[in-house]
């Protein structure tokens, strides 16, 4: 079937008939040019709506027949008005960076909508005056068929704030692709912002993610990527790609650089499994022993049962008073300013906000070596040891706790370092991504065909093994539900047995049955 056909045919047909028939009859490239015309037959909404409810979870399908659709079209033109996007303002580095951006943006004269998926809370980051935040139905609570209510209130968004760019920091998000079809469709550009390495999802077992994202990268106008080795991975795939590191705010005098003169330990992060804050109490621990003065402040909050298991393990070292958990902290100047050494133990990172901070304070860090990350492709104020090395790590704390002029000199590269990373041109960079600028180089075809290759065959190897994958990530969530309820159990009994408990048992054990009897009366 040709396209004028397939439109003729179309015009007094369901649009579920219209799709069944655009799926089965038309060839590859002229699919493409089918879907366009379906758009404007049923309506972009209704189409995108339909499509959502078939091809949820499998957008690289999807995005595979769409290659040669107005969709892949890079649109320039003159913005005034931005929208961004991600789930919450609060308790995270891509939340730290949405609220830095958006006064960047705002001094260059641009005006800008923030849209969440959460309303706002006490714990939100600070937004400039005047910007203005909605709220969209919460992408947590969407899945197949029910993309409806999101899609009417990005064309009602669109419509009322007449937004000129799209600004996507949910780069993994489970919408993505169906918010990317509703902006696109309105010819307004898309920007997405990665903020991790191109291969954490692969590391962390996700392979349907893992492959599929590139593929629908290829529709945005542009990505943008906290290191040079993403660039190198996603260009080979033929996306329009560039290098954007993240913010620095040098708001931060050298009056305000932490004196170093204290024996305190900081982690700064989210308590979640890929930061790693079990390793650092591991590391403090051994510290400890070394030098009796030194303590370990993390600071940060999330996985509740992973923060119960912190606890577990200080409590089982005997170090409640000398490793503390701080929980959520708004201001963390103070914490800054009063370290001698920030620790981190992540297993996969982007461009880590908490790194960049403790620079601007001066502060050395130890942390676990991710050589694509930039800022950890220099020594300067940085220790790396091997991922996963805890003795590697205390030792590198180690002596610099126990040499004050080491540690001060490192304290000095650590600030000059990202002195050098704040004389990017961010203002500058920003403007070519806005106005649509920027020139990509492009990969020779044998490379993006090899990477083609090589992300299809992943998949298609996996594929018949996903649900023993999935049975087995279930089996060892499981094992570590148990073990952390075993662990608390344990620890519950020690109390009981404690000397302390059974002393304070007898002592009111006659006042509680006094109580007891003149209750009942």
């Amino acid at each position: 079937m040709d396209l004028l056909k397939f439109q003729n045919d179309m015009e007094n047909e369901t649009l579920e008939t219209a799709v069944n028939t655009w799926e089965k009859e038309l060839n590859q490239k002229e699919k493409g040019s089918g879907y366009d015309l379906l758009t404007q037959i049923y309506g972009l909404k209704e189409v995108v709506c339909f499509l959502e409810k078939k091809y949820y979870g499998k957008e690289d399908e999807l995005a595979e027949q769409l290659e040669h659709s107005g969709l892949k079209e890079a649109h320039a033109r003159q913005v005034k008005k931005i929208a961004t996007y991600y789930h919450r303002l609060s308790n995270g580095g891509v939340q730290r960076v949405v609220s830095q951006l958006i006064p960047l943006w705002c001094s260059m004269g641009y005006e800008v909508v923030l849209l969440t998926d959460e309303e706002p809370s006490e714990e939100d980051y600070e937004l400039p005056a005047g910007v203005k935040r909605l709220v969209l139905p919460n992408c947590a609570g969407i899945r197949s068929g029910n993309y409806e209510a999101r899609a009417e209130m990005l064309e009602k968004i669109i419509e009322e704030e007449q937004i000129d760019l799209m600004v996507y920091h949910a780069y993994l998000g489970n919408m993505l692709f169906w918010d990317l079809m509703m902006l696109k469709g309105h010819r307004i550009p898309f920007v997405v912002c990665t903020h991790s390495v191109f291969s954490r999802f692969a590391m962390e077992g996700y392979y349907r993610t893992f492959v599929k994202m590139p593929f629908l990268y290829r529709f945005c106008d542009c990505l943008l990527t906290l290191s040079r080795t993403d660039v190198e991975f996603y260009r080979g795939l033929g996306i329009r790609v560039t290098y954007m590191p993240n913010p620095v705010d040098l708001s931060v005098g050298r009056e305000k650089m932490a004196s170093l003169d204290s024996f305190s330990m900081l982690w700064m992060g989210r308590i979640s499994e890929e930061k790693n804050p079990a390793a650092a109490v591991e590391i403090a621990a051994r510290v400890i022993k070394e030098v009796p003065k030194a303590e370990l402040l993390i600071v940060g909050k999330g996985d509740e049962a992973l923060t119960g298991q912190l606890k577990n393990r200080i409590a089982e070292l005997h170090m409640e008073e000398k490793i503390l958990l701080c929980g959520f902290q708004k201001d963390v100047e103070r914490f800054y300013q009063s370290a001698a050494v920030c620790i981190s133990t992540s297993r996969v990172e982007g461009f880590p906000c908490t790194n960049i901070e403790s620079r601007l304070y001066g502060l050395p860090s130890v942390c676990f070596a991710l050589p694509y990350v930039e800022l950890y492709k220099t020594d300067q104020g940085l220790i790396t040891v091997p991922e996963g090395d805890v003795e590697g790590a205390a030792k590198a704390v180690i002596s610099l706790l126990k040499d004050d002029e080491y540690r001060k000199k490192m304290g000095q590269d650590a600030r000059k370092l990202v002195e050098q990373f704040a004389s990017f041109d961010y203002a500058a960079a920003w403007k070519q991504v806005f106005e649509g600028t920027l020139t990509f180089m492009e990969a020779s075809e044998d490379c993006q065909v090899m990477m083609e290759t090589l992300l299809r065959h992943y998949k298609t190897g996996l594929s018949p093994h996903r649900e023993v994958i999935v049975s087995q990530c279930r089996k060892a969530e499981a094992q570590r539900t148990a073990k952390l309820e075993a662990e608390q159990e344990k620890r519950l009994e020690e109390v009981r047995n404690s000397h302390s408990y059974r002393l304070g048992h007898a002592l009111l054990w006659l006042p509680g049955k006094i109580r007891k009897v003149f209750g009942g009366k």
